[in-house]
């Protein structure tokens, strides 16, 4: 082997190493990137579905894959930054089954953020079929959270009530305002 042929090896082997270092670099400067972002974002939307692409760039970084660690990195954070634009909470509500018509009484009404959204300042107010005591007001429930809210309703009528309320609430990202109109049919009675 002549030593042009030694020195053109060593400069591909140079030439390599140089952009495998290139390659580690980025991938692990986009990962540290991405394990920062989701634990930043948490505070506003749901991290669960980002966690399987986190622990699959950790696995690629580990096999030495360094370019497909980027790639799924980079992908990811582009994820991220869409949901935190578009994401939103989706809250449900459930009435009480055994409400007694006529009388004032303490009942547990469930509410429920199904969205990947967390949200704040939830504030329900009805304003037919059922009436309430005070203000319900929730400071903030979390993308997959549900509670119980202990609040004193009445309905005037036993039989199938149509109960409508007001829900408003703001994502916590961004503090974007959102409401909606609750309708829904409950029949009411003693339970026997």
């Amino acid at each position: 082997m002549s030593f042009e042929e030694i020195f053109e090896r060593i400069q591909k082997s140079r030439s390599m190493l140089a952009n495998r270092r290139k390659t580690f670099n980025e991938a692990k400067d986009s990962f540290s990137i991405l394990e920062s972002k989701c634990e930043d974002v948490k505070q506003s939307i749901s991290v669960a579905d980002f966690g399987a692409n986190l622990a699959e760039v950790k696995s690629q970084m580990e096999k030495h894959n360094y370019s497909e660690a980027y790639r799924i990195s980079k992908e990811t954070l582009v994820e991220i930054d869409s949901s935190l634009d578009s994401w939103r909470p989706n809250l449900k509500l459930k009435l009480p089954d055994n409400m007694t018509p006529g009388k004032w009484k303490k009942y547990d009404l469930m509410i429920t953020n199904e969205g990947n959204a967390h949200a704040l300042n939830v504030d329900i107010q009805f304003t037919e079929g059922i009436k309430q005591q005070g203000s319900i007001k929730v400071p903030a429930l979390e993308a997959g959270e549900s509670i119980n809210l202990e609040v004193t309703l009445v309905t005037e009528f036993a039989g199938s009530v149509n109960a409508k309320a007001n829900v408003s609430f703001h994502r916590r990202h961004g503090n974007k305002p959102y409401d909606f109109s609750f309708d829904e049919w409950i029949e009411i009675g003693e339970k026997a």
